[in-house]
């Protein structure tokens, strides 16, 4: 039985990925050796994939900067762009809005917390959350199941008894390690290369196509190759 449906937010419920890499670049493209400069390539290895973000990166090329200051104004940059240019991921709030009073709904993302408040609340979303955990919540973030499970600890309930909608590889990978009942993937749109799923998620085409009883309605979707 189905007893919550947790989030996934960055690239699942709001298109924020292309403001996050040019946020990325605009603070360390300055700060990098002559010559090199983030790629997209990198961008979605280091922070979508691997998850390391910017502490790793400061220390892979040791960096004369201070870590906090740099994150700060990262941060802050992130902010005003989320302000300035975020939309929406088509189908999101519909989908949102069909499970909200049934199920208790979770945000579980990666990022810093007050940064996924700001972009849920461009669109009037944080009302319909029970929780909102970012990466200062654990110790380890995903790839690692530990949001997940807090998320099911803090509303009480089985991870074998919740889903997971989420769009890149490390999040449904982290998802499945937290034994999270059903797993949906809804790829994102940034990421246009082909990347490994882990092959008991659901591919999800369209956010809409969810059904909405889990208990009486079949799951009519493709197991990942």
């Amino acid at each position: 039985m189905i007893e919550a449906v947790l989030f996934d937010n960055d690239g699942t419920l709001v298109d924020s990925e292309p403001m996050y890499f040019q946020a990325a670049k605009q603070i360390f493209n300055p700060l990098l050796p002559d010559g090199v400069e983030i790629s997209k390539a990198e961008y979605i290895q280091r922070w979508m994939l691997d998850q390391t973000g910017s502490r790793k990166l400061i220390k892979d090329y040791n960096l004369d900067v201070n870590v906090e200051d740099v994150l700060r104004a990262k941060t802050a940059l992130c902010i005003r762009l989320i302000q300035e240019r975020l939309q929406i991921m088509p189908g999101a709030q519909q989908l949102i809005e069909r499970f909200y009073g049934d199920y208790p709904l979770a945000l579980v993302s990666s990022s810093q917390r007050e940064e996924v408040i700001a972009k849920i609340s461009k669109f009037d979303l944080l009302k319909y959350f029970e929780i909102v955990l970012g990466e200062e919540d654990v110790e380890r973030k995903k790839p690692y199941p530990d949001l997940w499970l807090k998320a099911c600890e803090e509303i009480g309930v089985d991870p074998q008894n919740t889903i997971a909608i989420e769009d890149n590889p490390s999040g449904a990978i982290s998802a499945v390690r937290a034994g999270i009942g059903k797993v949906f993937v809804h790829p994102s749109g940034f990421i246009e290369e082909k990347m490994e799923f882990p092959k008991n998620a659901l591919l999800l085409i369209v956010l809409m196509k969810l059904p909405l009883s889990f208990e009486k309605q079949p799951i009519l979707f493709f197991k990942m190759n």
